[in-house]
């Protein structure tokens, strides 16, 4: 039985692919399939580069320019003190959301 198991990995990812023979599925459709799986996990290993990085966090606003009233998704990487990536507690995550959608007042 095929398996993929993926876990985090200090800063980044780690994937097993329990089968050699991804390369028969281009049997009869050449690339349709193969290419398409392949491209696919390198785009998810691969993460987008930050704008602005050091030991503890890393910063992207996507855009390097807005305008007034445009929205920017902020990316933030935290890190602790090892350099290990650290994950907000489950219960901060709601309180942390809501303050980032809250309005500003003036």
């Amino acid at each position: 039985m095929p398996a993929v198991v993926e876990r985090p990995f200090g800063a980044g990812k780690v994937m097993y692919q329990a089968f050699d023979d991804s390369w028969r599925w281009r049997y009869e459709v050449a690339d349709q399939y193969h290419v398409r799986y392949w491209n696919q996990i390198a785009n998810w290993m691969a993460e987008l580069p930050f704008a602005v990085r050091d030991k503890l966090i890393s910063l992207d606003a996507g855009a390097l320019v807005y305008r007034p009233g445009d929205s920017a998704d902020l990316r933030v990487r935290l890190r602790d003190g090892q350099g290990r990536r650290w994950r907000m507690p489950r219960w901060m995550r709601c309180c942390f959301a809501m303050a980032a959608a809250w309005p500003r007042s003036g």
